[in-house]
């Protein structure tokens, strides 16, 4: 992740997570906060200690030598309550494909012995948690805990969404991001024009 933004050139960076990129955000912010403006986390977690993220990891412990299409399929529509056109849907599980049963495991056995509360205790920049209001996967209790270990956030729900509001409702889940980022730089660009 650092490479990447060191890449582009970006000193520091808004970064905006989904699930268990959520946990991925949250360490990069406490490894490193001095490269992180702010965060944006969708759906996150503040634990991995619940019977659906079990069952997909009891899933994803059967997986042979490639993906199941049926499993992804399962995989992707669990993060969806309202309707996405199918077009991305198809492209979702493709992407899905790609990656081999060792890959799933490695990356979901990292989440899961990832540490959020304890990276959100860390954690200085300015966080937006952000959740689908009909998210079934991660619980709205994870939000308020997340919220009361990190030093600085708030929570904001997206009406008529699942556990994946930026495929759902794109256009709300933008403006709510472009909100929060313009409060934390319009002060910073106001202050140079009078420093």
């Amino acid at each position: 992740l650092e490479a990447f933004v060191d890449a582009l050139e970006v000193g520091r960076a808004h970064l905006v997570g989904h699930s268990m990129g959520a946990a991925l955000a949250l360490a990069a912010a406490a490894a490193r906060p001095e490269r992180v403006a702010s965060l944006t986390l969708i759906g996150g977690f503040a634990c991995c200690d619940l019977p659906t993220i079990a069952d997909l990891a009891a899933a994803v412990a059967e997986l042979q030598d490639a993906v199941d299409p049926e499993f992804a399929l399962a995989f992707q529509e669990s993060a969806i309550h309202h309707m996405i056109p199918q077009r991305f849907l198809e492209a979702a599980v493709r992407e899905s494909l790609r990656c081999p049963p060792h890959v799933w495991r490695s990356a979901l056995r990292g989440w899961i012995e990832a540490q959020a509360l304890a990276a959100a205790r860390v954690c200085q920049a300015p966080v937006l948690l952000m959740r689908g209001e009909h998210d079934r996967l991660a619980p709205a209790e994870h939000q308020i805990m997340l919220r009361d270990a990190l030093a600085s956030a708030r929570v904001l729900s997206v009406p008529g969404a699942g556990h994946a509001p930026h495929w759902e409702r794109p256009e709300a889940v933008a403006a709510m991001l472009c909100a929060f980022v313009c409060e934390i730089e319009e002060p910073a660009i106001a202050y140079s024009a009078f420093a």
